[in-house]
């Protein structure tokens, strides 16, 4: 009897610590594409590797024509994490569109949890009032099984009303989270585009995070095999 306690403390610790998970998935090659005016512009990226974190990249650039501007920076992981930022300028005569999308490979799983939030500025350049609406925030899980997609586009700006799914008055949005049946996606991504006003700047930053956070199923299976170790080693003790 002794010998099954043990066997079954043992066997339903040994799901919740060494999940089929470790064996981790397909992976893709980190990436950062801008756009400008619904074109995608060619930044040079300088990317260089974290000197404690093999797994964390760091990518910077900057890309400038006609008036307009725009430095992008991320530090992305795919333990997973993304932290991104983006600065922009418009000294043109009309409203122009900029986007950046940030993508890195996930490995490991399963992850059920998904975090984002950003916050940022506008500086009015002739003090007519400036915005960067519409402005939109996308995260999102890529596999083969399925997506799983958080944000929603909001307006930002003195001249525009805020919006219930993000973006307040403030300028930053989140932490906005989702949580989801447990999968293996195998990339991470988020997507930060906006309409900036004439001769005006703006800069936003913020993060994406994949977690694996413990579910009721696999809780209960943890507290039954600590109360299986605590009773064998009572007996034990006896």
């Amino acid at each position: 009897m002794k010998k099954n306690v043990l066997l079954l403390a043992v066997t339903l610790l040994f799901v919740v610590v060494f999940p089929s998970s470790m064996f981790g998935t397909a992976v893709t090659t980190p990436t950062l594409t801008v756009t400008v005016g619904g074109n995608v512009v060619d930044i040079k990226l300088q990317i260089v590797a974290d000197k404690v974190d093999p797994k964390l990249l760091h990518m910077s650039g900057a890309w400038e024509q006609g008036g307009l501007s725009v430095t992008v920076g991320a530090s992305l992981n795919s333990d997973p994490f993304i932290l991104w930022s983006i600065a922009a300028t418009n000294f043109t005569s009309a409203p122009v569109a900029f986007s950046a999308l940030f993508s890195t490979p996930v490995v490991g799983g399963p992850f059920n949890k998904l975090t984002a939030n950003f916050n940022g500025s506008i500086t009015d350049g002739l003090g007519n009032g400036a915005s960067a609406s519409p402005l939109s925030n996308v995260t999102s899980l890529i596999s083969p099984s399925g997506s799983v997609v958080l944000g929603a586009p909001c307006t930002y700006g003195p001249s525009f009303p805020t919006n219930s799914q993000g973006c307040p008055g403030s300028g930053s949005y989140g932490p906005g989270s989702v949580t989801f049946a447990s999968y293996f996606p195998t990339s991470l991504q988020t997507n930060i585009s906006f309409t900036l006003s004439s001769v005006d700047a703006a800069s936003f930053n913020g993060a994406a995070i994949l977690q694996a956070v413990p579910e009721p199923t696999t809780v209960v299976l943890l507290g039954f095999g600590l109360v299986g170790l605590a009773g064998l080693a009572r007996r034990h003790k006896n």
